[in-house]
């Protein structure tokens, strides 16, 4: 069995598998856990309870670097959505999203455009495959905002599952907000996962964002599987093509 961690180093995304025995799967999932570097360096290190982050978790992504987040644990028995979020954010239930949430801001810091949200669109419903909803949200964003920095990345698992990261930077009158959206689907419906910020605290924003995506669970399931490691990751552009619309 193979266990992978994904995580945020010298600015930028990496995995690193672990081949454990079956039997190991339980002390990965309930107990202390540290992920080391080459040198012996530690990245990360914290507990697991049932597969989820929780308490303080110490990250290092840089050798100068200290981070600290203290998670918790999402439920919602209706329609089944596990996940981890920062202990210090706020939940805001909504029965047509399977998750969504604030977060502290600064002080006389604008409120609008800062959340992390879950939305799900049944396929046949906005007539679109995944890669289609890539292709649309993208048109979206250059369409509407004033964009002016971005990367798109596609993750393919060894399972031949694919994903879609996309980070952008864009300008709001004075202000500038960071964007990561990340979707992938399950089936017959696919998941759109953003969190929008000020553009600041980068590698905070990327280790929460990951980490809560790598412990997202629908119905039971892993979306995006520690247990199905990524192939692939390529960043990409895209070719001149017509816009699709929903």
């Amino acid at each position: 069995m193979v266990h992978e961690i994904l995580f945020f180093r010298d600015n930028s995304i990496k995995m690193q598998p672990d081949t454990i025995p079956i039997s190991f799967k339980e002390a990965i999932e309930n107990g202390k856990y540290t992920l080391n570097d080459d040198h012996g360096q530690v990245i990360s290190e914290g507990r697991f309870n049932a597969g989820f982050r929780k308490g303080r978790w110490i990250y290092h992504p840089a050798d100068t670097a200290t981070i600290e987040i203290d998670w918790t644990k999402y439920v919602n028995d209706s329609s089944r959505v596990e996940i981890n979020y920062p202990r210090n954010w706020e939940i805001l239930e909504d029965s047509d999203r399977p998750f969504q949430a604030s977060f502290p801001l600064k002080q006389g810091e604008d409120k609008m455009g800062k959340y992390f949200i879950i939305l799900s669109h049944n396929k046949d419903s906005i007539n679109l495959d995944l890669y289609g909803y890539q292709r649309y949200y993208k048109s979206q964003m250059f369409s509407t905002e004033k964009i002016k920095e971005y990367a798109h990345f596609l993750f393919e698992t060894m399972s031949g599952r694919k994903f879609y990261f996309m980070r952008y930077i864009v300008q709001r009158g004075e202000e500038e907000l960071s964007i990561f959206t990340f979707i992938g689907d399950n089936g017959a419906d696919i998941f759109d996962i953003t969190y929008s910020s000020a553009n600041e605290e980068q590698e905070r924003k990327h280790i929460i964002f990951f980490d809560m995506i790598r412990s997202l669970r629908l119905k039971g399931e892993w979306f995006f599987s520690p247990y199905d490691p990524i192939k692939h990751y390529d960043r990409f552009e895209y070719q001149d093509q017509p816009t699709p619309t929903i």
